[in-house]
């Protein structure tokens, strides 16, 4: 995980980007959750976390179905393509948060 500062609350700097802080924790996956625990404390994580963007990626080696087959997450069977399909895919999201 990744947070972004919004650069326009800098006092004196507006337009300067400042650079993406990452975020270490700990994931836990199941075939329905995935759950990360950040490892900074409380108030380290709320210090942190001030006016800015969250950003989270996921990158998955291999996706199984319930019967540990491989697939991929990507729309080619439902799009119609042909080629060569990896398993695998990749999340990526944000979200805006107001400290």
């Amino acid at each position: 995980m990744w947070f972004q500062p919004d650069s326009t609350n800098v006092t004196g700097a507006p337009d300067t980007p400042l650079p993406i802080v990452s975020i270490f924790g700990t994931l836990k996956a199941t075939p329905q959750t995935i759950t990360w625990t950040p490892l900074v404390g409380q108030n380290g994580f709320k210090a942190t976390m001030r006016n800015g963007r969250v950003l989270i990626r996921l990158h998955m080696g291999a996706l199984l179905d319930t019967k540990d087959r491989q697939f991929s997450g990507a729309l080619i069977g439902i799009l119609g393509f042909t080629g060569l399909t990896l398993s695998g895919g990749v999340f990526e999201s944000w979200f805006l948060v107001k400290g």
